[in-house]
């Protein structure tokens, strides 16, 4: 037997509903009046009030100029370049940091585990970075950008629980083949 809604869940259905559809119209307008005059003739823009939900005069005149600028060009090659570097940089010394502090035998890696956990918690800032940038004298440069970014806490402790998911059997026979602990690193990167 198939229950029926109380008037209380019925009101609150249809509340809900308008309320959301509501809110996604607000979020919505905005991005489709942004498209539609990118779209259209600027001449034909300028004279136009309101929101525009179709392009006035169809045009790609704005994107043709857009796409004659060089410093959009550079820009995007730039950001190119930045997230190419960042990513082997990060997965670089995260896979490294990790595999460290993954092992066993290393001294003081629970108070390691600890800081690195609590810069999650609680950031410096930005004024703080500033200063350090200032002072490593990385401003205007591409490294103060990158370097920043290449270790995350988060990607580091997942990273390392990875490591540690590994048996202890498969690395002491890695050794009995002769492999050292780089050679540990990379294949058990490569197994993931």
């Amino acid at each position: 037997m198939v229950e029926s809604k109380s008037v209380g869940k019925t009101v609150f259905s249809v509340c809900n509903a308008i309320l959301l559809t509501t809110i996604s119209v607000i979020c919505i307008l905005p991005i489709i009046h942004v498209i539609m005059s990118s779209f259209s003739e600027p001449e034909a823009l300028a004279l136009s009030k309101g929101l525009v939900l179709w392009p006035r005069k169809f045009s790609l005149i704005g994107y043709r100029e857009v796409l004659k600028s060089y410093t959009v060009w550079n820009g995007y090659l730039h950001t190119l370049i930045y997230v190419s570097v960042q990513t082997l940089l990060g997965v670089l010394f995260t896979s490294i940091g990790a595999y460290v502090l993954s092992r066993k035998n290393l001294k003081l890696k629970n108070p390691v585990m600890l800081l690195i956990t609590f810069t999650m918690m609680f950031n410096g800032g930005l004024i703080p970075n500033y200063i350090l940038m200032n002072n490593l004298h990385m401003l205007d440069t591409m490294w103060a950008i990158i370097i920043p970014g290449c270790i995350t806490p988060m990607n580091l402790i997942i990273m390392r629980t990875f490591f540690l998911s590994i048996p202890d059997s498969l690395e002491e026979s890695a050794k009995l083949d002769g492999a050292g602990a780089w050679t540990i690193l990379i294949r058990s990167q490569g197994s993931s």
